[in-house]
């Protein structure tokens, strides 16, 4: 679910729900500026949402725009972590 330019996850984030999110995704890139991901509810997210939250930070960077990351839980972090993407995602809670 999206609120203003924050993007909310939460529960379990996979492939169901893959299609919604990435039309959430869209539609903020469209508005411009930066996305928060609000994502401390997140009991567990697997690689197709990390692919599109891949591809907002690349579209976000074209722009010159952030993704910002408000309270990640711990298994989003761990999910950042093993994909070994906390670096390019400047998730530094991870």
């Amino acid at each position: 679910m999206s609120k203003g330019n924050n993007i909310i996850l939460s529960g379990v984030v996979d492939i169901s729900s893959a299609e919604s999110i990435y039309g959430e995704f869209e539609k903020l890139l469209s508005n411009g500026g930066d996305i928060t991901i609000k994502c401390d509810e997140v009991d567990r997210v697997d690689t197709s949402i990390m692919q599109i939250v891949l591809a907002a930070k690349v579209s976000l960077e074209e722009h010159h725009c952030k993704l910002i990351w408000d309270s990640p839980s711990e298994a989003m972090l761990n999910t950042v972590r093993l994909l070994g993407t906390k670096d390019f995602l400047e998730c530094n809670n991870a």
